[in-house]
Formats: C-alpha cells, sequence, structure tokens
C-alpha cells in the first residue's frame, strides 16, 4: 500500500500514500522549529510560561502527528 498512488501531478507525477507521509512530517518538523523559536523570542520578552502556553493552545503539531497516524495505518 506504501506505493499505492493517490493522485498525479503533470509535474511531479504520481504521488502516493508515502510521499504524502513524508511531507506532512516535513511540515511537522518545520513547524516544530518555528515554535521553538517564536518560544525563545517570547521568554526574551520575559513572558511567563503561562502566557506562552496560552499562545500555543491550538496544538497544530498534535493534530499533524494524528494525521500522519491516521496515513501510516493505512499503509
Amino acid at each position: 500500500m506504501k506505493d499505492k498512488v493517490i493522485d498525479y501531478h503533470s509535474v511531479k507525477g504520481f504521488i502516493t500514500f508515502n510521499d504524502l507521509i513524508t511531507d506532512l512530517k516535513i511540515i511537522l518538523q518545520n513547524y516544530e522549529t518555528l515554535e521553538d523559536i517564536l518560544i525563545g523570542i517570547l521568554e526574551n520578552f520575559h513572558l511567563d510560561d503561562e502566557t506562552i502556553a496560552s499562545l500555543f493552545s491550538c496544538n497544530i503539531a498534535s493534530s499533524l502527528n494524528s494525521l500522519i497516524d491516521v496515513l501510516q495505518d493505512r499503509l
């Protein structure tokens, strides 16, 4: 199922489940890096942990992980 084609793109060619999972993992890694950078900046402004946590209450990383898990289960 790893190589099951889910779409075709005129430039990129066939897109498989594995391609989609790989792209989502890259997005997740980039998001986590961005989140770390932003937290560092906010800490430099001496914001307390509670305020910083409230700014990141919508956990995008968790949502991406869930999506990746669902897709990997389909493999």
